[in-house]
Protein backbone atom coordinates (compact mmCIF):
# COMPACT_ATOMS: atom_id res chain seq x y z
CA UNK A 1 0.00 0.00 0.00
CA UNK A 2 1.29 3.37 -0.91
CA UNK A 3 2.28 5.59 2.21
CA UNK A 4 0.91 8.29 0.44
CA UNK A 5 -3.40 9.07 -0.11
CA UNK A 6 -5.03 11.43 -2.09
CA UNK A 7 -7.10 14.31 0.15
CA UNK A 8 -10.27 13.24 -2.13
CA UNK A 9 -10.06 9.36 -1.68
CA UNK A 10 -9.32 10.21 2.28
CA UNK A 11 -12.49 11.62 2.41
CA UNK A 12 -14.49 9.54 0.03
CA UNK A 13 -14.04 6.96 3.57
CA UNK A 14 -16.65 6.52 5.61
CA UNK A 15 -17.09 8.94 8.79
CA UNK A 16 -15.32 7.47 11.50
CA UNK A 17 -17.93 9.38 13.54
CA UNK A 18 -16.44 11.40 17.02
CA UNK A 19 -13.31 11.10 18.75
CA UNK A 20 -13.86 8.10 21.12
CA UNK A 21 -12.83 8.36 24.60
CA UNK A 22 -10.87 5.79 26.66
CA UNK A 23 -11.91 7.77 29.78
CA UNK A 24 -14.09 10.42 29.47
CA UNK A 25 -12.30 13.98 28.88
CA UNK A 26 -9.15 12.49 30.23
CA UNK A 27 -7.72 10.30 27.54
CA UNK A 28 -8.20 9.66 24.31
CA UNK A 29 -8.80 6.23 23.12
CA UNK A 30 -5.36 4.85 21.45
CA UNK A 31 -3.28 8.21 22.70
CA UNK A 32 -0.25 8.46 23.50
CA UNK A 33 -0.62 9.66 26.89
CA UNK A 34 1.92 11.85 29.22
CA UNK A 35 1.37 12.49 33.07
CA UNK A 36 3.32 15.17 34.05
CA UNK A 37 3.80 16.73 37.55
CA UNK A 38 6.26 17.55 40.34
CA UNK A 39 7.41 14.98 42.83
CA UNK A 40 4.86 14.22 45.80
CA UNK A 41 1.60 15.45 43.50
CA UNK A 42 0.10 11.55 43.46
CA UNK A 43 0.51 10.48 40.27
CA UNK A 44 1.01 7.35 41.16
CA UNK A 45 -2.28 7.36 43.10
CA UNK A 46 -4.03 8.54 40.26
CA UNK A 47 -2.64 5.81 37.90
CA UNK A 48 -3.69 2.77 39.63
CA UNK A 49 -6.91 4.60 39.72
CA UNK A 50 -7.20 5.00 36.15
CA UNK A 51 -6.02 1.51 35.71
CA UNK A 52 -8.11 -0.20 37.92
CA UNK A 53 -11.19 1.83 36.27
CA UNK A 54 -10.06 0.69 32.98
CA UNK A 55 -10.29 -2.44 34.24
CA UNK A 56 -13.55 -2.73 35.68
CA UNK A 57 -15.47 -0.12 33.76
CA UNK A 58 -16.39 1.83 36.86
CA UNK A 59 -15.86 5.66 36.68
CA UNK A 60 -12.34 7.07 37.03
CA UNK A 61 -12.42 9.41 39.88
CA UNK A 62 -15.84 9.54 40.59
CA UNK A 63 -17.07 10.66 37.47
CA UNK A 64 -15.11 10.36 34.78
CA UNK A 65 -16.65 7.46 32.45
CA UNK A 66 -14.85 4.38 30.63
CA UNK A 67 -17.41 3.81 27.97
CA UNK A 68 -15.03 0.02 26.94
CA UNK A 69 -13.29 -1.44 29.21
CA UNK A 70 -10.69 -3.71 28.92
CA UNK A 71 -7.19 -5.25 30.27
CA UNK A 72 -4.71 -2.78 31.33
CA UNK A 73 -0.56 -3.91 31.68
CA UNK A 74 0.65 -1.63 34.52
CA UNK A 75 4.57 -1.47 35.14
CA UNK A 76 5.67 0.36 38.01
CA UNK A 77 9.76 0.93 38.48
CA UNK A 78 9.46 3.09 41.72
CA UNK A 79 7.68 0.44 44.39
CA UNK A 80 7.99 -3.55 45.18
CA UNK A 81 5.51 -6.40 45.42
CA UNK A 82 4.81 -5.46 48.69
CA UNK A 83 4.52 -1.80 48.52
CA UNK A 84 2.32 -2.17 45.46
CA UNK A 85 0.01 -4.84 47.18
CA UNK A 86 -0.95 -2.47 49.81
CA UNK A 87 -1.69 0.70 47.34
CA UNK A 88 -3.89 -1.81 45.74
CA UNK A 89 -5.60 -3.35 48.37
CA UNK A 90 -6.22 -0.03 50.01
CA UNK A 91 -7.78 1.40 46.86
CA UNK A 92 -9.81 -1.75 46.26
CA UNK A 93 -11.15 -1.43 50.19
CA UNK A 94 -11.84 2.23 49.40
CA UNK A 95 -13.23 1.75 46.48
CA UNK A 96 -15.51 -1.38 47.41
CA UNK A 97 -14.04 -4.02 44.42
CA UNK A 98 -13.33 -7.67 45.58
CA UNK A 99 -9.41 -8.73 44.06
CA UNK A 100 -11.89 -11.53 41.60
CA UNK A 101 -13.46 -8.30 39.63
CA UNK A 102 -9.60 -7.19 38.55
CA UNK A 103 -9.15 -11.42 37.46
CA UNK A 104 -7.33 -10.97 33.97
CA UNK A 105 -8.35 -7.38 33.91
CA UNK A 106 -5.28 -5.51 35.50
CA UNK A 107 -1.31 -7.29 34.71
CA UNK A 108 1.10 -5.82 36.78
CA UNK A 109 4.66 -5.61 36.99
CA UNK A 110 6.71 -4.22 39.81
CA UNK A 111 9.96 -3.72 40.04
CA UNK A 112 10.77 -6.07 37.22
CA UNK A 113 13.31 -4.15 35.55
CA UNK A 114 11.38 -3.17 32.55
CA UNK A 115 13.39 -1.06 29.56
CA UNK A 116 11.15 0.17 26.64
CA UNK A 117 14.64 0.64 24.07
CA UNK A 118 15.83 -3.24 25.11
CA UNK A 119 14.66 -5.49 22.61
CA UNK A 120 13.69 -8.27 24.72
CA UNK A 121 11.28 -6.27 26.59
CA UNK A 122 9.87 -4.78 23.82
CA UNK A 123 9.26 -8.42 22.17
CA UNK A 124 7.53 -9.12 25.64
CA UNK A 125 5.50 -6.09 25.33
CA UNK A 126 4.47 -6.20 21.99
CA UNK A 127 3.40 -9.71 22.93
CA UNK A 128 0.88 -8.91 25.32
CA UNK A 129 -1.25 -7.50 22.60
CA UNK A 130 -2.67 -10.70 22.05
CA UNK A 131 -4.55 -10.18 24.99
CA UNK A 132 -6.38 -7.22 23.57
CA UNK A 133 -5.12 -4.39 26.46
CA UNK A 134 -6.66 -0.95 26.50
CA UNK A 135 -3.84 0.71 28.10
CA UNK A 136 -0.43 0.07 28.87
CA UNK A 137 1.02 2.38 32.08
CA UNK A 138 4.51 2.74 32.64
CA UNK A 139 5.61 4.50 35.89
CA UNK A 140 7.90 6.34 35.73
CA UNK A 141 9.70 6.59 32.22
CA UNK A 142 12.94 7.64 34.20
CA UNK A 143 13.44 4.09 35.09
CA UNK A 144 12.34 2.49 32.14
CA UNK A 145 15.27 3.36 30.04
CA UNK A 146 19.17 2.07 30.10
CA UNK A 147 20.78 4.27 32.53
CA UNK A 148 23.46 5.95 30.36
CA UNK A 149 20.76 6.99 27.78
CA UNK A 150 20.55 11.19 28.63
CA UNK A 151 16.99 12.39 28.71
CA UNK A 152 17.37 15.80 27.46
CA UNK A 153 19.02 14.24 24.60
CA UNK A 154 16.67 14.08 21.71
CA UNK A 155 18.73 11.60 19.94
CA UNK A 156 18.91 9.41 23.21
CA UNK A 157 15.26 9.17 23.65
CA UNK A 158 13.91 8.77 20.21
CA UNK A 159 14.11 5.40 20.66
CA UNK A 160 11.95 5.42 23.82
CA UNK A 161 9.28 7.46 22.10
CA UNK A 162 9.36 5.52 18.93
CA UNK A 163 8.91 2.59 20.80
CA UNK A 164 5.83 3.96 22.21
CA UNK A 165 4.20 4.68 19.10
CA UNK A 166 4.87 1.12 17.58
CA UNK A 167 3.31 -0.57 20.97
CA UNK A 168 0.85 1.51 20.28
CA UNK A 169 0.17 0.90 16.54
CA UNK A 170 0.44 -2.78 16.97
CA UNK A 171 -1.63 -2.93 19.90
CA UNK A 172 -4.23 -0.45 19.78
CA UNK A 173 -3.54 0.42 22.93
CA UNK A 174 -3.29 3.71 24.44
CA UNK A 175 0.81 3.71 25.81
CA UNK A 176 0.86 6.45 29.13
CA UNK A 177 3.84 7.47 30.84
CA UNK A 178 4.34 9.13 34.03
CA UNK A 179 7.33 11.96 33.95
CA UNK A 180 8.10 14.55 36.60
CA UNK A 181 8.04 18.34 35.25
CA UNK A 182 11.10 20.19 35.77
CA UNK A 183 12.46 22.67 38.82
CA UNK A 184 10.23 25.44 36.90
CA UNK A 185 7.02 25.35 34.94
CA UNK A 186 5.12 22.74 33.74
CA UNK A 187 6.86 21.42 31.30
CA UNK A 188 8.72 17.89 31.06
CA UNK A 189 12.20 17.69 32.41
CA UNK A 190 14.30 16.52 30.08
CA UNK A 191 14.05 16.42 25.68
CA UNK A 192 11.76 18.68 24.15
CA UNK A 193 10.20 15.94 22.23
CA UNK A 194 8.29 14.28 25.18
CA UNK A 195 6.46 17.38 24.74
CA UNK A 196 5.66 17.04 21.40
CA UNK A 197 5.19 13.06 21.41
CA UNK A 198 2.05 13.13 23.71
CA UNK A 199 -1.67 13.00 21.89
CA UNK A 200 -3.14 13.51 25.49
CA UNK A 201 -1.63 15.18 28.41
CA UNK A 202 -2.44 15.15 32.31
CA UNK A 203 -0.98 17.02 34.10
CA UNK A 204 -0.69 16.60 37.95
CA UNK A 205 -0.83 19.72 41.09
CA UNK A 206 -1.16 19.56 44.41
CA UNK A 207 -1.97 22.46 46.75
CA UNK A 208 0.52 22.00 49.51
CA UNK A 209 -1.90 24.09 52.15
CA UNK A 210 -5.13 21.68 51.65
CA UNK A 211 -3.71 19.33 49.58
CA UNK A 212 -5.94 19.31 47.17
CA UNK A 213 -4.79 17.67 43.77
CA UNK A 214 -5.54 19.28 40.64
CA UNK A 215 -5.67 16.80 37.09
CA UNK A 216 -5.57 19.07 34.25
CA UNK A 217 -6.18 17.10 30.75
CA UNK A 218 -4.93 18.69 27.14
CA UNK A 219 -5.66 16.57 23.81
CA UNK A 220 -4.24 17.07 19.93
CA UNK A 221 -7.45 16.19 18.43
CA UNK A 222 -10.04 17.39 21.20
CA UNK A 223 -10.72 20.01 22.81
CA UNK A 224 -8.82 20.49 25.70
CA UNK A 225 -10.39 21.49 29.28
CA UNK A 226 -11.14 18.60 31.22
CA UNK A 227 -10.17 19.01 34.83
CA UNK A 228 -10.57 16.64 38.21
CA UNK A 229 -9.65 17.45 41.33
CA UNK A 230 -9.49 15.29 44.80
CA UNK A 231 -8.45 14.54 47.85
CA UNK A 232 -6.97 11.28 49.54
CA UNK A 233 -9.10 9.74 52.09
CA UNK A 234 -6.66 7.54 54.36
CA UNK A 235 -8.74 5.39 56.57
CA UNK A 236 -6.10 3.64 58.75
CA UNK A 237 -8.07 1.60 60.48
CA UNK A 238 -10.23 0.41 57.84
CA UNK A 239 -7.21 -0.09 55.63
CA UNK A 240 -8.79 2.32 52.63
CA UNK A 241 -7.60 5.14 50.19
CA UNK A 242 -10.22 7.08 48.62
CA UNK A 243 -9.61 9.44 45.65
CA UNK A 244 -12.35 11.69 46.72
CA UNK A 245 -13.51 14.66 44.15
CA UNK A 246 -13.58 18.19 45.51
CA UNK A 247 -15.32 20.07 42.49
CA UNK A 248 -19.10 19.38 41.85
CA UNK A 249 -20.70 17.59 39.70
CA UNK A 250 -20.60 19.47 35.94
CA UNK A 251 -24.59 20.27 36.42
CA UNK A 252 -24.19 21.65 39.66
CA UNK A 253 -21.05 24.18 38.45
CA UNK A 254 -23.10 25.65 35.77
CA UNK A 255 -26.41 26.29 38.06
CA UNK A 256 -24.36 27.71 40.65
CA UNK A 257 -22.33 30.22 38.13
CA UNK A 258 -25.43 31.43 36.52
CA UNK A 259 -26.96 31.90 39.70
CA UNK A 260 -23.85 33.97 41.13
CA UNK A 261 -22.80 35.81 37.76
CA UNK A 262 -25.92 36.29 35.98
CA UNK A 263 -26.86 35.32 32.14
CA UNK A 264 -24.36 34.31 29.74
CA UNK A 265 -23.39 32.55 26.69
CA UNK A 266 -22.23 28.72 26.63
CA UNK A 267 -18.63 29.60 25.14
CA UNK A 268 -17.92 32.40 28.25
CA UNK A 269 -19.75 29.94 30.40
CA UNK A 270 -17.14 27.21 29.54
CA UNK A 271 -14.19 29.38 30.10
CA UNK A 272 -15.70 30.96 33.41
CA UNK A 273 -15.85 27.14 34.82
CA UNK A 274 -12.84 25.92 33.11
CA UNK A 275 -14.54 22.70 31.05
CA UNK A 276 -15.15 21.97 27.46
CA UNK A 277 -17.24 23.35 25.53
CA UNK A 278 -19.22 20.71 23.99
CA UNK A 279 -19.56 19.38 27.82
CA UNK A 280 -21.22 22.68 28.56
CA UNK A 281 -23.65 22.42 25.78
CA UNK A 282 -24.73 18.85 26.36
CA UNK A 283 -25.38 19.53 30.12
CA UNK A 284 -27.21 22.70 29.22
CA UNK A 285 -29.50 21.18 27.31
CA UNK A 286 -30.13 18.68 29.41
CA UNK A 287 -30.86 21.52 32.18
CA UNK A 288 -33.28 23.05 29.40
CA UNK A 289 -35.17 20.00 29.00
CA UNK A 290 -35.45 19.54 33.01
CA UNK A 291 -36.67 23.70 33.13
CA UNK A 292 -33.55 24.29 35.43
CA UNK A 293 -32.05 26.90 32.17
CA UNK A 294 -33.40 28.64 29.58
CA UNK A 295 -32.46 30.91 26.98
CA UNK A 296 -33.37 34.41 26.84
CA UNK A 297 -31.96 37.80 25.61
CA UNK A 298 -29.74 38.85 28.57
CA UNK A 299 -31.35 42.29 28.95
CA UNK A 300 -27.70 44.20 28.43
CA UNK A 301 -27.57 47.23 26.06
CA UNK A 302 -24.78 47.45 23.35
CA UNK A 303 -23.02 51.21 23.14
CA UNK A 304 -25.45 52.91 21.56
CA UNK A 305 -28.31 52.09 23.83
CA UNK A 306 -30.08 49.61 21.85
CA UNK A 307 -31.07 46.15 23.39
CA UNK A 308 -29.26 43.42 22.54
CA UNK A 309 -31.44 40.82 21.53
CA UNK A 310 -28.96 37.24 21.51
CA UNK A 311 -30.11 35.24 23.48
CA UNK A 312 -28.16 33.81 26.45
CA UNK A 313 -28.58 31.25 28.79
CA UNK A 314 -30.67 31.89 32.37
CA UNK A 315 -30.47 30.25 35.43
CA UNK A 316 -34.99 29.93 35.95
CA UNK A 317 -36.40 30.83 38.92
CA UNK A 318 -36.26 28.63 42.49
CA UNK A 319 -33.95 26.44 40.33
CA UNK A 320 -32.73 23.61 42.34
CA UNK A 321 -30.73 19.93 42.23
CA UNK A 322 -31.68 17.64 44.39
CA UNK A 323 -30.96 13.21 44.60
CA UNK A 324 -32.43 11.57 41.52
CA UNK A 325 -31.54 7.97 41.86
CA UNK A 326 -32.87 7.10 38.63
CA UNK A 327 -30.20 6.56 35.52
CA UNK A 328 -30.10 4.96 32.40
CA UNK A 329 -29.15 1.42 31.26
CA UNK A 330 -25.37 1.66 30.91
CA UNK A 331 -25.47 3.00 34.67
CA UNK A 332 -24.57 6.87 33.59
CA UNK A 333 -26.60 9.91 34.68
CA UNK A 334 -28.87 10.75 31.49
CA UNK A 335 -28.07 14.77 32.39
CA UNK A 336 -24.28 14.99 32.41
CA UNK A 337 -22.38 11.43 31.29
CA UNK A 338 -21.54 10.98 35.29
CA UNK A 339 -22.41 7.91 37.12
CA UNK A 340 -25.23 6.96 38.47
CA UNK A 341 -25.91 8.20 42.06
CA UNK A 342 -24.73 12.03 41.33
CA UNK A 343 -27.51 14.77 41.75
CA UNK A 344 -29.22 15.84 38.75
CA UNK A 345 -31.31 19.09 37.86
CA UNK A 346 -35.12 18.62 38.57
CA UNK A 347 -37.69 21.34 38.12
CA UNK A 348 -39.78 22.49 41.13
CA UNK A 349 -42.58 20.59 42.34
CA UNK A 350 -45.72 21.66 41.04
CA UNK A 351 -47.17 24.02 43.72
CA UNK A 352 -44.27 26.29 43.75
CA UNK A 353 -42.62 24.23 46.93
CA UNK A 354 -39.03 23.93 46.25
CA UNK A 355 -35.89 22.27 47.97
CA UNK A 356 -33.66 24.49 49.80
CA UNK A 357 -30.90 21.71 50.51
CA UNK A 358 -29.60 18.95 48.66
CA UNK A 359 -26.91 16.17 48.83
CA UNK A 360 -24.14 15.05 46.50
CA UNK A 361 -23.89 11.60 46.34
CA UNK A 362 -20.26 10.06 45.80
CA UNK A 363 -19.85 7.27 43.01
CA UNK A 364 -20.41 4.39 44.36
CA UNK A 365 -24.16 6.06 45.71
CA UNK A 366 -23.61 6.50 49.21
CA UNK A 367 -23.30 9.73 51.13
CA UNK A 368 -19.90 11.09 50.96
CA UNK A 369 -17.63 11.61 54.66
CA UNK A 370 -16.03 14.99 55.09
CA UNK A 371 -12.88 15.50 54.12
CA UNK A 372 -10.99 14.77 57.55
CA UNK A 373 -13.20 11.04 57.15
CA UNK A 374 -15.59 11.35 59.97
CA UNK A 375 -18.47 10.53 58.59
CA UNK A 376 -20.56 13.55 58.33
CA UNK A 377 -22.49 14.68 55.55
CA UNK A 378 -21.55 16.89 52.67
CA UNK A 379 -24.32 19.47 52.13
CA UNK A 380 -24.63 22.48 50.42
CA UNK A 381 -27.41 25.00 51.67
CA UNK A 382 -29.17 27.21 48.95
CA UNK A 383 -31.79 29.81 49.36
CA UNK A 384 -35.06 29.77 47.48
CA UNK A 385 -36.40 33.01 45.35
CA UNK A 386 -39.87 32.81 47.66
CA UNK A 387 -41.35 35.09 45.25
CA UNK A 388 -44.59 33.96 43.96
CA UNK A 389 -44.56 35.13 40.22
CA UNK A 390 -42.43 35.79 37.37
CA UNK A 391 -44.71 36.12 35.02
CA UNK A 392 -44.11 39.77 34.47
CA UNK A 393 -40.59 38.98 33.49
CA UNK A 394 -41.70 35.95 31.35
CA UNK A 395 -45.07 37.54 30.00
CA UNK A 396 -43.06 39.46 26.42
CA UNK A 397 -41.78 36.06 25.95
CA UNK A 398 -44.34 33.79 26.03
CA UNK A 399 -46.91 36.21 24.52
CA UNK A 400 -45.69 35.11 21.21
CA UNK A 401 -45.69 31.66 21.40
CA UNK A 402 -48.62 30.15 19.66
CA UNK A 403 -51.20 28.82 21.81
CA UNK A 404 -50.13 30.83 24.96
CA UNK A 405 -50.78 34.01 23.87
CA UNK A 406 -53.19 35.93 26.07
CA UNK A 407 -53.53 32.78 28.37
CA UNK A 408 -50.79 33.51 30.77
CA UNK A 409 -51.95 35.94 33.20
CA UNK A 410 -49.20 37.88 35.63
CA UNK A 411 -50.16 35.07 38.41
CA UNK A 412 -49.49 32.19 36.82
CA UNK A 413 -47.44 29.95 39.60
CA UNK A 414 -44.02 29.72 38.67
CA UNK A 415 -43.73 25.95 37.52
CA UNK A 416 -45.79 26.42 35.15
CA UNK A 417 -44.14 29.78 33.78
CA UNK A 418 -40.80 27.44 33.55
CA UNK A 419 -42.67 24.87 32.01
CA UNK A 420 -43.87 26.98 29.37
CA UNK A 421 -40.48 28.05 28.76
CA UNK A 422 -39.05 25.14 28.51
CA UNK A 423 -41.37 23.96 25.86
CA UNK A 424 -40.79 27.08 24.29
CA UNK A 425 -36.76 26.19 24.53
CA UNK A 426 -37.55 22.73 22.89
CA UNK A 427 -39.07 24.25 19.86
CA UNK A 428 -36.24 26.71 19.12
CA UNK A 429 -33.82 24.11 19.64
CA UNK A 430 -35.83 21.57 16.93
CA UNK A 431 -36.42 24.85 14.69
CA UNK A 432 -32.46 25.09 14.83
CA UNK A 433 -31.87 21.20 14.09
CA UNK A 434 -34.27 21.06 11.17
CA UNK A 435 -32.26 24.29 9.64
CA UNK A 436 -29.31 22.63 10.23
CA UNK A 437 -30.49 19.20 8.19
CA UNK A 438 -31.70 21.23 5.81
CA UNK A 439 -28.76 23.33 5.15
CA UNK A 440 -26.75 19.83 5.16
CA UNK A 441 -29.43 18.40 2.39
CA UNK A 442 -28.47 21.38 -0.09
Amino acid sequence: MSWLVDAADLLAEPDPGPTPWLVEGLIVDQALTAVVGKWKTTKSWGMLELGVSIATGRPAFGSAAVAEPGPVVYVIEESGRRALWRRLDMLCRGRGIAPDELRGGLLLAANERVKLDDREWQERLLGLGKRAPRAFIFDPLARMKAPARDESSQTDMAPVIEFLRVLRDETDAAPVFVHHSGHQGEHMRGSSDLESAWESRLAFSRDEETGVVKVKAEHREEESGGLVNYELHHHREARTIRLRPTVLPLAERILEHLQEHGPMGAGELAKAIGTRRADVDRTLAALSQDGTTHRAPSGKRDAVGRPITAKVWHASKQAVLRVVPDSDDTGRSALSGESAGASRPVPPPKGGAVLGRHATQDAEGDLPASANGDGRQRTRAREADDSSSVGAQLEPELGNVPGIAGDVPGTLEEPELVSAEAQLDEAELAAAELQARLRAAE
